[in-house]
């Protein structure tokens, strides 16, 4: 099975779980987190699927058709609407709740941002030989 396959498949694992757990606990605090996340997810997919210069993708391409279509810039770029959809769905749970400004709410925003965000920008690292 391709990598990339398997990478999306727990993700979607991890959105399922995480969706069943907010769900059965009714802890809303795990929204902002979810919502800082999936928009971090968001847009580096969509910047590569659009053409930005100077991401690359997070994984090599193989030989298998999937990866071939999945190693597309446009397959990226619907991976990252399709993340931005998400994060819509999420946004209209939370919006007549959050305030903006610097609270606890804001606080889950961001480690959701930065806990993927910075795990892709450890693997845009430029390599030196």
């Amino acid at each position: 099975m391709p990598k990339i396959l398997i990478s999306e498949i727990v993700q979607i694992l991890f959105y399922i779980v995480f969706g069943v757990i907010a769900a059965i606990t009714e802890f809303e605090l795990l929204l902002y987190f979810a919502f800082g996340f999936v928009i971090a997810t968001s847009l580096p997919s969509i910047l590569l699927g659009y053409g930005f210069k100077g991401i690359k993708p997070a994984m090599k391409v193989g030989n298998s058709k999937y990866e071939k279509f999945r190693g597309l810039p446009i397959a990226n770029g619907i991976w990252g609407i399709m993340h931005l959809v998400l994060a819509f769905f999420i946004y209209t749970n939370i919006k007549g709740k959050y305030q903006i400004g610097l609270n606890i709410e804001s606080f889950l925003i961001f480690i959701g941002f930065c806990s993927i965000y910075c795990m892709f920008s450890i693997s845009q690292k430029s390599e030196r030989v």
